[in-house]
């Protein structure tokens, strides 16, 4: 490595050592790059840094290049280890995806194939509507491979050193990012979405009673006591909605069985070739992947789903064109995956507030829960239907625009205990579902 090489890199980790509370050691890499190949390093280039990590590229003595990413301490080793898995089951199991092969692991230091080609999003723009649309058949048909891949509990993927994988606790953002990474948290796995999520909302519970104000002033723990009485109350509400559903998992067993969401397939996680910008080689991007039930499996990538930043116009058209692309392509692979992508009902509204921090988004949440206790069967409350698209409301006004912007045709507002029983309220039987996906999201959009 040339001096000036030495100096930049040397200055560059020092800096982001201090900004990310976690040491740089080029010697270890150098270390860990001849155990694992017998090669020297010749030279190391910063790429990136993350919120806990820094990505570099490694060029070794025999001219190839590698990548080496080193992840601080706030990440936990099992979220590591979840993500080491993930990418080795995909290229075991699923090689048509491609996915870095990982070359070593050691604690929070990671060596992997340079993926090749250029990252979507920077030519995404240029692109035809015809590559896009031979990118988004790809996506459509590697999500459709994924559902197919079905596991018996619900989690994160894991393997035992032997290329067995199998399921254990969850390591996504709501249970490891942040200050609940360090918590003693239920994190699975789990056998049925309604342990699930019992297990958020304990989750929400235990992070809003370890909250400490300390030497604050008087005003500030009035407000910290306020937020926990909020996610007390909401999260009681939560736990009632999913104790009267139990309709969560017995009583739908096709959607019940659990398989890998690839949730964060996008174009800053593809990389394409640039002479062949239709062709996919390589994805990555695999922190944080779950095993969840299939109807949490089966969903529009977010970069194509029409939202309310573009309502008309191009990118609008564009969206709708290609979220038709990808329906198209889906359905003619697994009906069952189309039917699944057409579950709006109460247990996509849960996983939406399961997702979600109670204590920073509590006076969302609160209403929210409201508004699906409103459509329970047996329970339901008119003045609550008509509150749930109240437009002086929050909620209302988000729901009101998610039936203009999203509608769906048919589907209940809720699962009945009788499957049998198609359960819409009176007032609502006209309206498309208004617990789409993109209802906590619209929520938050217009607050």
């Amino acid at each position: 490595m040339s001096a000036p090489s030495m100096y930049v890199l040397d200055r560059f980790m020092a800096n982001q050592s201090l900004a990310s509370g976690f040491g740089f050691d080029r010697k270890a890499i150098e270390r860990a790059v001849k155990r694992s190949l017998d090669l020297d390093v010749v030279e190391i280039r910063p790429i990136r840094r993350g919120s806990d990590s820094l990505t570099l590229d490694i060029e070794l003595s025999d001219g190839t290049e590698i990548i080496a990413r080193i992840i601080g301490t706030l990440t936990s080793l099992s979220r590591i280890e979840s993500e080491v898995a993930t990418m080795q089951y995909i290229c075991q199991r699923v090689p048509e995806i491609p996915a870095p092969v990982v070359l070593y692991q050691d604690n929070h230091m990671l060596l992997m194939e340079k993926m090749p080609g250029v990252l979507l999003h920077t030519i995404w723009n240029t692109l035809s509507r015809y590559d896009k649309r031979r990118i988004v058949e790809r996506v459509a048909e590697w999500m459709v491979e994924l559902f197919n891949h079905r596991f018996d509990e619900m989690g994160s993927l894991y393997w035992d050193g032997t290329l067995e994988f199998f399921v254990g606790p969850m390591v996504s953002d709501p249970f490891c990012g942040g200050a609940r990474g360090p918590m003693e948290l239920d994190r699975g796995p789990w056998s049925t979405a309604t342990d699930y999520f019992f297990a958020c909302a304990q989750r929400e519970l235990d992070l809003s009673r370890s909250l400490d104000a300390g030497n604050a002033s008087a005003q500030y723990h009035t407000i910290l006591s306020h937020q926990r009485e909020a996610v007390e109350q909401s999260m009681d509400l939560f736990v009632e909605i999913v104790t009267r559903c139990r309709c969560l998992d017995e009583d739908d067993p096709d959607l019940a069985p659990f398989a890998i969401d690839m949730e964060n397939l996008g174009p800053r996680n593809l990389f394409v070739d640039p002479d062949e910008p239709s062709k996919i080689v390589g994805v990555i991007g695999w922190q944080g992947i779950c095993v969840r039930p299939l109807w949490a499996c089966a969903h529009l990538p977010n970069w194509i789903a029409p939202s309310l930043s573009s309502p008309s116009g191009h990118d609008h058209d564009e969206a709708e064109y290609l979220a038709g692309v990808f329906r198209r392509t889906a359905a003619s692979l697994d009906p069952l995956f189309v039917q699944a992508l057409d579950t709006d009902d109460i247990r996509t509204a849960l996983e939406d507030v399961a997702r979600m921090d109670a204590v920073q988004d509590a006076f969302l949440i609160l209403p929210t829960l409201e508004s699906l206790a409103a459509t329970l069967p047996g329970e339901e409350d008119m003045d609550g239907l008509e509150a749930l698209l109240d437009p002086h409301t929050l909620a209302g006004r988000a729901a009101r625009i998610n039936l203009v912007t999203k509608g769906r045709s048919a589907g209940t507002l809720a699962l009945a205990d009788n499957p049998s029983v198609d359960f819409r309220p009176a007032k609502a039987r006209s309206l498309p579902n208004p617990f789409g996906r993109n209802m906590l999201g619209l929520c938050m959009d217009l607050g």
